[in-house]
């Protein structure tokens, strides 16, 4: 892998892809790019939960990876808004292809979401009050 295609996927995954699940779907519609999907057939076609193929493919949706139509029931279609994506994309799936293992290895060693933690270091915690 080149070393621009390396740093492609490296960003691709921090920014995008938050789970194996996730990638699967953007990969499972990449590879019907005519095919509108709903959930249901998603979560069918990966046996995986139907909840989760939904925040899946909102979540693609979201970052402009899929296109939407909510007529007449919510159906979606790969179609990155441009072609930086649709070659960011290119680069996960070769790469998934290519070296499986390293593109699992990258998704499950994303940095622990930051906000969160810096929310929970400002959490108020009841303390323990007389009685």
């Amino acid at each position: 892998m080149l070393e621009e295609e390396a740093k492609a996927l490296n960003e691709f995954i921090l920014s995008v892809i938050d789970s194996l699940g996730q990638l699967e779907v953007l990969l499972l519609l990449r590879a019907h790019p005519d095919r509108t999907w709903n959930a249901k057939e998603v979560s069918d076609e990966l046996r995986t939960n139907p909840a989760a193929a939904t925040g899946h493919l909102e979540s693609l949706f979201h970052h402009g990876l899929l296109f939407y139509s909510d007529q007449p029931a919510p159906l979606y279609r790969y179609q990155p808004q441009s072609g930086a994506m649709t070659k960011a994309v290119d680069v996960v799936a070769q790469a998934y292809r290519d070296d499986r293992l390293r593109v699992i290895s990258l998704i499950y060693s994303k940095p622990i979401d930051r906000l969160r933690i810096f929310a929970d270091a400002f959490k108020i915690r009841k303390e323990d009050t007389p009685s």
